[in-house]
């Protein structure tokens, strides 16, 4: 099997007839592999559809990474402590407010279905 068999197979139907003729559907991946072997020896038709290669990640020292990290951080702007006090107390309160609100359904809910099949 040839490595960009896989895309090679998306190609269009008639794309593979054309080296194999009328075919059926049970003959389609054999004609589709002999299509391809021309193909290849045609000097390639489909060669933008071979497999993509997968771009590499530049080798970097774990130093310098780090050393990059450091100074990436220092150009954030932390928020100061009143505005983390303040946040932290809205997401608790909302959170607190949906819980008891997701409750209150829980309960109707369990008060209905008791009544209901009771």
């Amino acid at each position: 099997m040839s490595p960009g068999r896989g895309l090679f197979v998306a190609a269009v139907y008639e794309s593979a007839s054309k080296y194999c003729g009328t075919i059926r559907r049970s003959e389609y991946f054999a004609c589709v592999d002999i299509a391809h072997e021309a193909n290849m020896n045609e000097g390639g038709l489909y060669t933008l559809m071979e497999t993509p290669s997968v771009p590499k990640l530049p080798n970097v020292a774990p130093t310098k990474f780090f050393s990059e990290v450091a100074s990436e951080l220092k150009k954030v702007t932390w928020p100061t402590r009143a505005e983390t006090v303040k946040l932290t107390l809205a997401v608790i309160i909302i959170s607190l407010c949906v819980g008891l609100f997701v409750g209150g359904l829980d309960i109707l809910f369990v008060n209905i279905t008791t009544a209901v099949f009771k």
